[in-house]
């Protein structure tokens, strides 16, 4: 998947900023996990974190 950035200014704007702004909070974060889900249901993240544990002994004073 190519990466693409486009710097646009508000002059610019197709009218999704006008849709989503009037759009409930509820409505944005449904649309979002819905993309999250699309975008991992398609395999691009299989990397996950590592768990770390380390036991650190405190110098006596």
């Amino acid at each position: 998947m190519e990466r693409v950035v486009r710097i646009t200014d508000r002059k610019g704007d197709d009218g999704s900023r006008a849709y989503w702004s009037e759009r409930t909070p509820q409505e944005r974060l449904e649309a979002l996990e819905m993309l999250r889900a699309w975008y991992l249901k398609e395999d691009h993240v299989q990397q996950r974190l590592q768990r770390v544990c380390r036991i650190a002994q405190r110098a006596r004073r």
